[in-house]
């Protein structure tokens, strides 16, 4: 069953990136940010994977990267460096205002604050984490991007599973050793286990740099 949610999952999100690059450049930086918003959400829920543990999250992670390549490939680096300092910039204010936001008394009617607290409870070592490997990562992808671009500029969906993959493996290993090291039993095979959904997601949503050139 939940092979078959994440499949929708990637069809979903491959949706939102077409629908974004055919409004426009503007669209695409609010998809970076509204995916990097959502990846930290639901990076809390670990979830059975094709026999794997892993989170609920990645598949949005490289939905954020792939709409960064979409916006280099229609505007160009310099905005996709933009767009990262724009998304970067609005996971700050995700983790400041979600801590005042836990900050508040709930009234003696209310139902939910143990749930907001069980999900936005900050964890500052994981925060921190995440916050680096997101924008190390998509540094590396929009570096990386830039010169396969120059160099291999018939091959779109090549140099995009080229940089997508490395800068995945990137991501999953800066956040394993930042936020997980000394927590967890392997940490190798928590690198590996993200890594395979990954590299899943990309197989499978990658293709849609391609297409969104033909609309």
């Amino acid at each position: 069953m939940n092979e078959l949610i994440f499949l929708l999952q990637i069809a979903t999100i491959c949706l939102g990136l077409l629908g974004a690059y055919k409004l426009g450049s503007q669209a695409l930086v609010s998809f970076v940010c509204l995916c990097a918003v959502l990846a930290n959400l639901f990076v809390l829920e670990q979830i059975s994977l094709f026999g794997l543990s892993v989170t609920a999250a990645d598949a949005f992670a490289v939905g954020a990267m792939i709409a960064l390549n979409m916006l280099q490939e229609k505007k160009g680096a310099v905005s996709a460096q933009k767009a990262l300092v724009i998304s970067f910039w609005g996971l700050i204010f995700y983790a400041l205002v979600t801590q005042l936001h836990l900050a508040y008394l709930p009234s003696i009617y209310d139902t939910t604050a143990p749930a907001y607290q069980a999900l936005l409870q900050f964890m500052p070592r994981l925060t921190l984490a995440s916050l680096a490997a997101y924008f190390l990562s998509q540094k590396l992808n929009i570096f990386l991007y830039t010169i396969m671009r120059t160099q291999m500029h018939r091959f779109l969906v090549l140099r995009t599973y080229a940089t997508l993959l490395i800068s995945q493996l990137a991501d999953t290993i800066l956040f394993a050793f930042l936020g997980l090291s000394g927590l967890v039993p392997n940490i190798w095979t928590i690198i590996l286990f993200s890594y395979s959904v990954k590299m899943i997601t990309i197989a499978l949503a990658a293709p849609c740099v391609a297409l969104a050139k033909r609309l």
